[in-house]
């Protein structure tokens, strides 16, 4: 990096320290320990709610209870002359709702839309192997997109 380089990021820094800028993740966030998550009931909601836990913390102060349903879809992508698959796309979408337990009114709604890819061209256990960690993959960007909405919208719950 050259020096001029170096100059210009500092004072960019140094400029947004000033004026009170702190990322997202950092320093907690307005629903820290706050939200309940339901109990898993397969392997996906599973993979979404221990994602979920991992970014929104664990529950200290129940406020709020985090509703949500997913849907996965799965289609061939690549096919070779053969008519084999050589490549399966996983679309998911999570719909979701964030509810008040006071009062049982819903602040946040919304839903996410992610898909992964995996190969289809190893042995059948490969093969399997690429699939739930596609799966598991699909979960993690869905979590991390509901987890990104709510941090975002925070400022409509305190309305």
């Amino acid at each position: 990096m050259s020096w001029c380089n170096r100059r210009l990021f500092l004072f960019g820094t140094a400029s947004l320290a000033g004026c009170g800028f702190s990322p997202i993740g950092q320093g907690g966030h307005p629903f820290q320990g706050q939200i309940t998550l339901p109990t898993p009931q397969n392997k996906n909601e599973f993979m979404l709610v221990h994602r979920l836990e991992d970014r929104l913390g664990g529950v200290t102060s129940p406020t709020y209870a985090l509703q949500f349903s997913i849907s996965t879809s799965s289609q061939r992508t690549s096919i070779s002359s053969d008519g084999k698959a050589n490549r399966n796309l996983i679309e998911g979408r999570v719909v979701y709702t964030l509810t008040r337990q006071s009062d049982a009114k819903v602040v946040i709604s919304g839903r996410a839309d992610a898909f992964v890819g995996h190969s289809t061209t190893g042995s059948t256990v490969a093969t399997a192997a690429a699939e739930r960690d596609a799966a598991q993959r699909l979960m993690i960007q869905l979590a991390d997109l509901v987890t990104e909405d709510l941090l975002l919208r925070a400022h409509e719950v305190a309305q």
